[in-house]
């Protein structure tokens, strides 16, 4: 579903106008909302990180992003009885269980797969460091990966995602289950 199609869907119905704007800002919501975790997903992760940048730039504030991999070589893919666990069950909980991690404000998407994202608005290095911790931590069954960095006033949205993409390699490559930064 595409904004045009939710746009051509509320404009066929025939409410009123307070009625239809309701239903198009429920309908757009959705395009920016992960089915599977209820986290953004790439959409709403683009528009809200561009809204973080603009703040972290006028407020002169420090900007972390993180990527975060679930370390699937670990993740369990049958149950003991030996039937196939959805490969989607260890995401959904660790999405969960992060969500009450991340402090209010701060942005929280599932990028696709075991991939999510966190941006940390006016969050410190070491801060950054003790919450990403804490959301690597917080469930024990599932271990994950975390690269983070920190934006630098200036630099393209995907130009930071890249960076925080090569110090998650980093971690992986380290043997995972750990955080790293550039």
């Amino acid at each position: 579903m595409t904004l045009r199609d939710v746009a051509g869907d509320v404009m066929r119905r025939q409410e009123p106008g307070q009625a239809r704007h309701e239903i198009w800002a429920e309908r757009a919501q959705l395009l920016r909302t992960d089915r599977l975790t209820g986290l953004r997903n790439r959409l709403g992760w683009d528009e809200a990180l561009d809204e973080a940048m603009f703040a972290a730039s006028r407020f002169g504030a420090p900007l972390i992003v993180a990527r975060i991999d679930l370390d699937s070589s670990k993740n369990p893919t049958t149950s003991a009885a030996g039937t196939d666990v959805p490969r989607q069950q260890p995401v959904v909980s660790f999405a969960s269980r992060a969500r009450k991690v991340v402090r209010n404000g701060d942005l929280f998407a599932r990028l696709d797969g075991d991939v999510l994202l966190v941006a940390l608005s006016r969050c410190p290095a070491p801060m950054a460091t003790m919450i990403l911790e804490r959301i690597r931590t917080s469930v024990d069954e599932q271990p994950c990966s975390v690269g983070w960095a920190v934006w630098d006033g200036e630099e393209a949205p995907t130009v930071l995602m890249e960076r925080a993409e090569q110090a998650l390699t980093l971690a992986q490559e380290r043997g995972g289950d750990q955080i790293a930064h550039l």
